[in-house]
């Protein structure tokens, strides 16, 4: 996972980052929905931090953080990468999700 996040909400457009834990399947999961992740923690997954800050909607010099998922492994990306993105979904495993959130460009 390579974006960049803020470290604190210093903006109001600016929504937390979740990261949860399986216990289970030993997987994790990012969330900026404060409602799924606390549905995730009721069925026994584990909010293990916050990792920091992204935009809810896009703003001047942001890029979508892609989230895609794996439906025979289980497993979701997360990528600002349209090359990485085309690659998985011409695979035909992965399927495009809604995205994470807006970051800041990596190359700014």
């Amino acid at each position: 996972i390579a974006f960049n996040a803020f470290a604190e909400p210093i903006d109001d457009a600016l929504v937390a980052i979740a990261r949860l834990y399986n216990p289970n399947t030993g997987g994790h999961y990012l969330t900026t929905s404060e409602a799924e992740w606390r549905q995730l923690v009721r069925l026994g997954w584990r909010l293990e931090r916050l990792e920091g800050y992204i935009f809810a909607e896009p703003v001047p010099f942001s890029e979508p953080i892609y989230r895609l998922y794996n439906w025979q492994t289980g497993k979701h990306l997360f990528t600002q990468n349209e090359d990485e993105v085309d690659q998985l979904l011409s695979s035909g495993a992965w399927e495009m999700q809604s995205p994470l959130g807006y970051a800041l460009n990596c190359d700014l």
